[in-house]
Protein backbone atom coordinates (compact mmCIF):
# COMPACT_ATOMS: atom_id res chain seq x y z
CA UNK A 1 0.00 0.00 0.00
CA UNK A 2 2.74 2.78 1.03
CA UNK A 3 4.72 1.82 -2.82
CA UNK A 4 1.31 2.40 -4.53
CA UNK A 5 0.55 5.42 -2.38
CA UNK A 6 4.35 6.89 -3.63
CA UNK A 7 3.71 5.94 -7.34
CA UNK A 8 1.08 8.98 -8.07
CA UNK A 9 3.40 11.36 -5.83
CA UNK A 10 6.57 10.33 -8.07
CA UNK A 11 4.89 10.92 -10.78
CA UNK A 12 3.22 14.44 -10.19
CA UNK A 13 7.13 15.44 -9.12
CA UNK A 14 8.28 14.53 -12.57
CA UNK A 15 5.59 15.90 -14.20
CA UNK A 16 6.09 19.01 -12.47
CA UNK A 17 9.82 19.18 -13.00
CA UNK A 18 9.22 18.51 -17.01
CA UNK A 19 7.08 21.35 -17.27
CA UNK A 20 9.14 23.69 -15.25
CA UNK A 21 11.55 22.55 -18.05
CA UNK A 22 9.71 23.35 -20.96
CA UNK A 23 8.82 26.94 -19.39
CA UNK A 24 12.30 27.77 -19.09
CA UNK A 25 12.71 26.35 -22.80
CA UNK A 26 10.47 28.51 -24.16
CA UNK A 27 10.84 32.17 -21.90
CA UNK A 28 14.72 31.16 -23.46
CA UNK A 29 13.76 30.93 -27.07
CA UNK A 30 11.29 33.73 -26.70
CA UNK A 31 14.39 36.09 -25.04
CA UNK A 32 16.53 35.53 -28.28
CA UNK A 33 13.83 37.46 -30.08
CA UNK A 34 12.99 41.62 -30.08
CA UNK A 35 9.58 41.01 -30.01
CA UNK A 36 9.87 38.32 -27.61
CA UNK A 37 11.54 40.21 -25.32
CA UNK A 38 8.54 43.19 -25.49
CA UNK A 39 5.68 40.73 -24.71
CA UNK A 40 7.76 39.23 -21.74
CA UNK A 41 7.94 42.79 -20.85
CA UNK A 42 4.87 43.60 -21.29
CA UNK A 43 3.76 40.82 -19.43
CA UNK A 44 5.91 41.88 -16.21
CA UNK A 45 4.38 44.94 -16.35
CA UNK A 46 1.46 45.58 -13.85
CA UNK A 47 -2.08 46.19 -14.89
CA UNK A 48 -1.78 49.48 -13.16
CA UNK A 49 1.22 50.41 -16.19
CA UNK A 50 -0.04 48.89 -18.77
CA UNK A 51 -3.25 51.45 -18.60
CA UNK A 52 -1.19 54.45 -18.10
CA UNK A 53 0.64 53.33 -21.38
CA UNK A 54 -2.67 52.86 -23.02
CA UNK A 55 -3.60 56.42 -21.59
CA UNK A 56 -0.50 57.89 -23.09
CA UNK A 57 -1.11 56.41 -26.29
CA UNK A 58 -4.79 57.94 -26.24
CA UNK A 59 -3.74 61.59 -25.23
CA UNK A 60 -0.88 61.45 -28.28
CA UNK A 61 -3.85 60.05 -30.76
CA UNK A 62 -6.53 63.56 -29.45
CA UNK A 63 -3.27 65.95 -29.31
CA UNK A 64 -2.47 64.37 -33.21
CA UNK A 65 -6.25 64.96 -33.96
CA UNK A 66 -6.37 68.33 -32.73
CA UNK A 67 -3.15 69.64 -34.37
CA UNK A 68 -5.16 68.18 -37.77
CA UNK A 69 -8.22 69.53 -37.40
CA UNK A 70 -6.22 73.10 -36.94
CA UNK A 71 -4.37 72.31 -39.78
CA UNK A 72 -7.56 71.64 -42.30
CA UNK A 73 -9.31 74.64 -40.70
CA UNK A 74 -6.29 76.81 -42.07
CA UNK A 75 -6.30 75.08 -45.21
CA UNK A 76 -9.59 76.35 -45.58
CA UNK A 77 -9.12 79.64 -44.74
CA UNK A 78 -6.11 79.45 -47.41
CA UNK A 79 -8.29 78.24 -49.81
CA UNK A 80 -10.74 80.88 -49.39
CA UNK A 81 -7.86 83.69 -49.62
CA UNK A 82 -7.52 84.38 -45.59
CA UNK A 83 -3.96 84.51 -45.21
CA UNK A 84 -4.07 86.44 -41.76
CA UNK A 85 -6.44 83.72 -40.43
CA UNK A 86 -4.76 80.73 -42.00
CA UNK A 87 -1.67 82.03 -40.41
CA UNK A 88 -2.98 81.78 -37.35
CA UNK A 89 -4.76 78.10 -37.43
CA UNK A 90 -1.52 76.85 -38.63
CA UNK A 91 0.07 78.80 -35.74
CA UNK A 92 -2.37 76.87 -33.23
CA UNK A 93 -1.39 73.31 -34.88
CA UNK A 94 2.31 74.38 -34.32
CA UNK A 95 1.42 75.00 -31.03
CA UNK A 96 -0.28 71.89 -30.09
CA UNK A 97 2.35 69.54 -32.67
CA UNK A 98 5.11 71.90 -33.43
CA UNK A 99 7.48 68.70 -34.84
CA UNK A 100 5.23 68.14 -37.48
CA UNK A 101 6.73 69.36 -40.59
CA UNK A 102 3.73 70.23 -43.03
CA UNK A 103 2.56 72.71 -40.60
CA UNK A 104 5.30 74.92 -40.94
CA UNK A 105 5.17 74.24 -44.93
CA UNK A 106 1.75 75.33 -45.34
CA UNK A 107 2.52 78.21 -42.74
CA UNK A 108 5.14 79.35 -45.31
CA UNK A 109 2.44 79.35 -48.37
CA UNK A 110 0.36 81.85 -46.48
CA UNK A 111 3.19 84.05 -45.28
CA UNK A 112 4.42 83.82 -49.14
CA UNK A 113 0.75 85.41 -50.19
CA UNK A 114 1.28 87.72 -47.52
CA UNK A 115 4.47 89.05 -48.91
CA UNK A 116 6.13 88.70 -45.69
CA UNK A 117 9.13 86.59 -46.90
CA UNK A 118 11.12 86.55 -43.66
CA UNK A 119 8.49 84.49 -41.97
CA UNK A 120 8.17 82.03 -45.08
CA UNK A 121 12.17 81.63 -45.35
CA UNK A 122 11.72 81.11 -41.10
CA UNK A 123 9.61 78.37 -41.62
CA UNK A 124 10.73 76.88 -45.01
CA UNK A 125 14.05 76.07 -43.14
CA UNK A 126 12.13 74.65 -39.91
CA UNK A 127 10.28 72.45 -42.28
CA UNK A 128 13.18 71.30 -44.01
CA UNK A 129 15.47 70.33 -40.33
CA UNK A 130 12.30 68.29 -39.45
CA UNK A 131 11.96 66.37 -42.97
CA UNK A 132 14.89 67.28 -45.74
CA UNK A 133 13.04 65.49 -48.16
CA UNK A 134 9.83 67.74 -48.34
CA UNK A 135 10.14 69.19 -51.46
CA UNK A 136 7.53 72.00 -51.49
CA UNK A 137 9.58 73.55 -48.27
CA UNK A 138 12.53 73.82 -50.67
CA UNK A 139 10.19 75.55 -53.12
CA UNK A 140 9.16 77.90 -50.95
CA UNK A 141 12.18 78.61 -49.46
CA UNK A 142 13.95 79.45 -52.71
CA UNK A 143 10.87 81.85 -53.94
CA UNK A 144 10.78 83.96 -50.42
CA UNK A 145 15.01 84.19 -50.60
CA UNK A 146 14.33 85.38 -54.51
CA UNK A 147 12.38 88.03 -53.31
CA UNK A 148 14.59 89.28 -50.67
CA UNK A 149 17.06 89.82 -53.36
CA UNK A 150 18.81 86.57 -52.83
CA UNK A 151 18.94 85.57 -56.25
CA UNK A 152 21.90 83.48 -56.21
CA UNK A 153 21.21 81.18 -52.80
CA UNK A 154 17.55 81.18 -54.01
CA UNK A 155 18.91 79.23 -57.23
CA UNK A 156 21.19 77.17 -55.20
CA UNK A 157 17.93 76.02 -52.90
CA UNK A 158 16.66 75.15 -56.20
CA UNK A 159 18.73 72.44 -57.45
CA UNK A 160 18.76 71.28 -54.08
CA UNK A 161 15.35 70.64 -54.27
CA UNK A 162 15.66 69.57 -57.68
CA UNK A 163 17.92 66.52 -56.19
CA UNK A 164 15.25 65.03 -54.27
CA UNK A 165 13.17 64.09 -56.92
CA UNK A 166 13.14 60.76 -58.64
CA UNK A 167 13.79 61.29 -62.29
CA UNK A 168 10.85 61.45 -64.65
CA UNK A 169 9.53 63.79 -67.33
CA UNK A 170 6.43 64.64 -68.90
CA UNK A 171 3.23 64.23 -67.14
CA UNK A 172 5.07 62.38 -64.28
CA UNK A 173 7.55 65.06 -63.32
CA UNK A 174 4.40 68.14 -63.75
CA UNK A 175 2.38 66.06 -61.01
CA UNK A 176 5.45 65.74 -58.67
CA UNK A 177 5.94 69.58 -59.22
CA UNK A 178 9.53 69.50 -60.28
CA UNK A 179 7.56 71.37 -63.43
CA UNK A 180 7.55 74.24 -61.09
CA UNK A 181 11.04 73.91 -59.82
CA UNK A 182 12.52 73.84 -63.23
CA UNK A 183 10.11 76.94 -64.22
CA UNK A 184 12.04 79.06 -61.37
CA UNK A 185 15.44 77.86 -62.54
CA UNK A 186 15.11 78.95 -65.84
CA UNK A 187 13.54 82.01 -64.20
CA UNK A 188 16.46 82.56 -61.73
CA UNK A 189 19.27 82.03 -64.25
CA UNK A 190 17.79 84.37 -67.08
CA UNK A 191 17.91 87.03 -64.32
CA UNK A 192 21.54 86.41 -62.74
CA UNK A 193 23.24 85.93 -66.33
CA UNK A 194 25.15 89.25 -66.89
CA UNK A 195 24.66 90.71 -70.45
CA UNK A 196 26.66 91.38 -72.80
CA UNK A 197 28.45 94.99 -72.24
CA UNK A 198 28.26 97.82 -74.81
CA UNK A 199 31.73 97.57 -75.31
CA UNK A 200 31.93 94.24 -76.37
CA UNK A 201 28.67 95.19 -78.88
CA UNK A 202 30.07 97.71 -80.29
CA UNK A 203 33.86 96.76 -80.90
CA UNK A 204 32.57 93.42 -82.46
CA UNK A 205 30.54 95.56 -85.01
CA UNK A 206 33.50 97.70 -85.49
CA UNK A 207 35.78 94.98 -86.49
CA UNK A 208 33.16 93.87 -89.00
CA UNK A 209 33.19 97.36 -90.71
CA UNK A 210 29.85 97.74 -89.47
CA UNK A 211 30.24 101.21 -87.54
CA UNK A 212 26.92 102.41 -87.94
CA UNK A 213 25.47 99.14 -86.60
CA UNK A 214 27.87 99.62 -83.92
CA UNK A 215 26.44 102.98 -83.34
CA UNK A 216 23.26 102.11 -83.29
CA UNK A 217 23.73 99.14 -81.08
CA UNK A 218 25.42 101.50 -78.48
CA UNK A 219 22.69 103.84 -78.55
CA UNK A 220 20.65 100.93 -78.15
CA UNK A 221 22.31 100.04 -74.80
CA UNK A 222 22.84 103.69 -73.40
CA UNK A 223 18.68 103.91 -73.31
CA UNK A 224 17.91 100.34 -72.32
CA UNK A 225 20.54 101.43 -69.32
CA UNK A 226 19.01 104.46 -68.67
CA UNK A 227 15.23 103.19 -68.96
CA UNK A 228 16.05 100.02 -66.19
CA UNK A 229 18.16 102.33 -63.91
CA UNK A 230 14.77 105.13 -64.69
CA UNK A 231 12.16 101.95 -63.58
CA UNK A 232 14.56 100.56 -60.74
CA UNK A 233 14.61 104.10 -58.44
CA UNK A 234 10.83 104.77 -59.18
CA UNK A 235 10.47 101.21 -57.67
CA UNK A 236 12.75 102.23 -54.61
CA UNK A 237 10.51 105.20 -54.31
CA UNK A 238 7.82 103.36 -53.98
CA UNK A 239 8.78 101.03 -51.78
CA UNK A 240 10.66 103.69 -49.44
CA UNK A 241 6.91 105.75 -49.56
CA UNK A 242 5.25 102.55 -48.20
CA UNK A 243 7.43 102.13 -45.68
CA UNK A 244 6.54 105.32 -44.77
CA UNK A 245 3.09 105.42 -44.63
CA UNK A 246 3.02 101.85 -42.78
CA UNK A 247 5.08 104.16 -40.18
CA UNK A 248 2.59 106.53 -40.18
CA UNK A 249 0.03 104.07 -39.46
CA UNK A 250 2.02 102.35 -36.96
CA UNK A 251 2.60 105.28 -35.13
CA UNK A 252 -1.18 106.22 -34.90
CA UNK A 253 -1.98 102.81 -33.62
CA UNK A 254 0.59 102.96 -30.86
CA UNK A 255 -0.92 106.57 -29.38
CA UNK A 256 -4.38 105.09 -29.67
CA UNK A 257 -3.04 101.92 -27.37
CA UNK A 258 -0.84 104.69 -25.15
CA UNK A 259 -2.32 103.92 -21.66
CA UNK A 260 -4.74 101.27 -22.29
CA UNK A 261 -2.18 98.09 -21.74
CA UNK A 262 -5.02 95.99 -20.36
CA UNK A 263 -7.94 97.24 -23.02
CA UNK A 264 -8.50 95.28 -26.19
CA UNK A 265 -8.89 97.97 -28.82
CA UNK A 266 -9.93 97.28 -32.36
CA UNK A 267 -9.21 98.81 -35.44
CA UNK A 268 -10.65 98.58 -39.41
CA UNK A 269 -8.14 97.00 -41.72
CA UNK A 270 -8.76 97.19 -45.51
CA UNK A 271 -8.55 93.95 -46.73
CA UNK A 272 -8.83 94.18 -50.90
CA UNK A 273 -12.27 95.91 -51.31
CA UNK A 274 -13.82 94.83 -48.23
CA UNK A 275 -12.77 96.22 -44.54
CA UNK A 276 -12.16 93.47 -41.26
CA UNK A 277 -12.23 94.30 -37.59
CA UNK A 278 -9.32 93.37 -35.82
CA UNK A 279 -7.31 93.96 -32.76
CA UNK A 280 -4.76 97.20 -32.81
CA UNK A 281 -1.92 94.66 -31.98
CA UNK A 282 -2.40 92.16 -34.73
CA UNK A 283 -2.55 94.72 -36.64
CA UNK A 284 0.47 96.14 -35.88
CA UNK A 285 2.57 93.24 -35.56
CA UNK A 286 1.94 92.91 -39.50
CA UNK A 287 3.01 96.19 -40.41
CA UNK A 288 5.90 96.09 -38.12
CA UNK A 289 6.42 92.37 -40.56
CA UNK A 290 5.53 94.42 -43.78
CA UNK A 291 8.33 97.66 -42.51
CA UNK A 292 10.93 94.78 -42.61
CA UNK A 293 9.95 93.15 -45.42
CA UNK A 294 10.26 96.78 -47.73
CA UNK A 295 13.61 97.61 -45.97
CA UNK A 296 15.02 94.39 -47.54
CA UNK A 297 13.56 95.05 -50.54
CA UNK A 298 14.29 98.63 -50.73
CA UNK A 299 18.76 97.41 -49.82
CA UNK A 300 18.47 95.31 -52.59
CA UNK A 301 16.90 97.69 -55.14
CA UNK A 302 19.77 99.98 -53.67
CA UNK A 303 22.35 97.58 -54.96
CA UNK A 304 20.70 96.75 -58.06
CA UNK A 305 20.30 100.73 -59.07
CA UNK A 306 24.34 101.11 -58.21
CA UNK A 307 24.90 98.10 -60.72
CA UNK A 308 23.03 99.96 -63.14
CA UNK A 309 24.32 103.06 -62.80
CA UNK A 310 27.87 101.65 -63.51
CA UNK A 311 25.93 100.28 -66.86
CA UNK A 312 24.93 103.49 -68.02
CA UNK A 313 28.12 104.90 -66.96
CA UNK A 314 29.81 102.35 -68.81
CA UNK A 315 27.97 102.83 -71.95
CA UNK A 316 28.27 106.23 -71.91
CA UNK A 317 32.12 105.90 -72.13
CA UNK A 318 32.14 103.50 -74.59
CA UNK A 319 29.89 106.09 -76.55
CA UNK A 320 32.80 108.99 -76.01
CA UNK A 321 35.15 106.39 -76.98
CA UNK A 322 33.25 105.52 -80.40
CA UNK A 323 32.86 109.10 -81.59
CA UNK A 324 36.44 109.97 -81.20
CA UNK A 325 37.49 107.31 -83.28
CA UNK A 326 35.39 108.02 -86.09
CA UNK A 327 36.19 111.37 -86.03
Amino acid sequence: TTGAARAPAAAAAAAAVAAAWVDRSIDRSIARSTGGRQRSAARQKSPTQRGAGAERVSDRTTQDNAADKKKEEGNAAFQAGDMNKAVALYTEAIAIDDLNHVFYANRAAAYLALKKFEEARADSKKCIALDASFTKAYLRLATAEKELGNKEAALKIVREGMSHFKEGTGKKAKKSGLGDFKRLEKELKGELKPPPSARQSVEQAVRSGNAQAGAQELGQKVISAQYKLHDLQGRRQQRMRDHQGKQIVLRSLEQALAGKENAEVNTFRRMGKAYLMQGCSQVMSDLQSEMTSLENEVKSLTKGEAHLKRQVEDADRTLQDFVRRQQ
